[in-house]
């Protein structure tokens, strides 16, 4: 079969964890139902997991990929790091059904985790996708078949609310992974504003609400809301959140690993009709207009700074971003996304 006559009818997704992650959800689930729902694609998802089921399901795919697999499939390895039995099952399947395999990857986690198992799939898959181009400028050099799909959002749920009321800073994502770029840029942002406003921040742990709370407990022009309990297969209610900031945020260390980000914070936002701030690091540069959606902030006194400018903008002013940055998103839908994937093997 030619590569020209090649289009996908089936795909045979190995996830790297369960639907709790984002990246799960939004790289592999949400994305294959779209492929399924607009292309006619149709797919199997396995997530890893020890209980009768999850052998069960990644067993019964896994042998009919092996044995009995489709014509014009594609077989997805997602983020396989380890070098368990898991990721020993999937090399050996790459190995005797190398054609049409993809990698794919939306994390620098060669930067956390043995590079040795990544740089495997990432050298024998027959293709790599993945989330920016940082990653695409180290993926092509163990694989020249690499490219970029960034991961995709929910767009269209919820229209651009002009009037927020209190003024909201805003952020969304794993605290825990994000405590240094959050301390060393946001918070001491936050402290000099003079002002009275809101911070909501959504992902903090109830164990990890309290340093929040310790760390802003002099500004008392600040109400901090850390929501408990949020049902995180409720994208509905995520966004619903999300669109009344005011401004949403995304601080980013510059290192290899932020470098390598998707964005994922920012396209959100911008899903919302939010007006964005964020550091010039890796795909936030290529997200952020400046003066039309948001704003770039180099350093803690930038983020502090912005802030101020989109609070004072009047309601003509503010309107105008917050209908740039819900247009800004167009780009990352599910539709354009799945229409990138198709185009790569066109």
């Amino acid at each position: 079969m030619n590569k020209d006559d090649f289009r996908i009818t089936h795909i045979y997704w190995f996830s790297y964890f369960n639907y709790s992650l984002p990246s799960v959800r939004y790289r592999a689930k949400y994305f294959l139902e779209q492929l399924s729902l607009t292309h006619g694609i149709t797919y199997n998802i396995v997530v890893p997991g020890y209980k009768i089921i999850n052998i069960y399901r990644f067993l019964s795919v896994y042998f009919k990929a092996l044995l009995f697999r489709k014509k014009r499939s594609l077989i997805v390895i997602q983020k396989i790091n380890s070098c368990g039995i898991y990721s020993m099952f999937l090399k050996f399947l790459i190995r005797l059904r190398k054609a049409y395999t993809i990698y794919d990857t939306d994390d620098a986690d060669y930067t956390r985790f043995s590079p040795s198992n990544i740089h495997y799939f990432m050298t024998n898959c027959s293709y790599c996708t993945v989330g920016s181009s940082e990653l695409k400028n180290y993926t092509q050099r163990l694989n020249r078949n690499t490219f970029i799909i960034t991961t995709p959002v929910l767009t269209g749920l919820f229209e651009p609310l002009y009037k927020r009321s209190p003024f909201t800073v805003g952020w969304i994502g794993f605290y825990k992974g994000h405590v240094e770029n959050l301390k060393t840029i946001l918070f001491n942002a936050l402290k000099t504003i003079q002002f009275r406003f809101t911070f909501l921040v959504l992902g903090v742990s109830k164990e990890n609400k309290s340093e929040i709370f310790d760390e802003f407990s002099n500004q008392k022009n600040i109400n901090i809301i850390i929501p408990e309990d949020i049902n995180w297969f409720n994208e509905t209610e995520i966004y619903r959140i999300i669109n009344t900031f005011s401004v949403g945020v995304s601080p980013l260390v510059d290192n290899e690993f932020n470098r390598a980000k998707s964005a994922f914070k920012l396209k959100q936002y911008q899903s919302c009709g939010v007006p964005v701030l964020a550091s010039p690091v890796g795909e936030n540069k290529l997200l952020v207009r400046n003066g039309e959606n948001g704003y770039i902030c180099n350093s803690s006194d930038d983020f502090a700074e912005r802030i101020k400018v989109i609070y004072s903008l009047n309601d003509n002013e503010y309107q105008l971003m917050c209908n740039n940055s819900y247009k800004s998103s167009y780009g990352y839908s599910f539709n354009n996304v799945c229409s990138d994937y198709i185009n790569i093997f066109k």
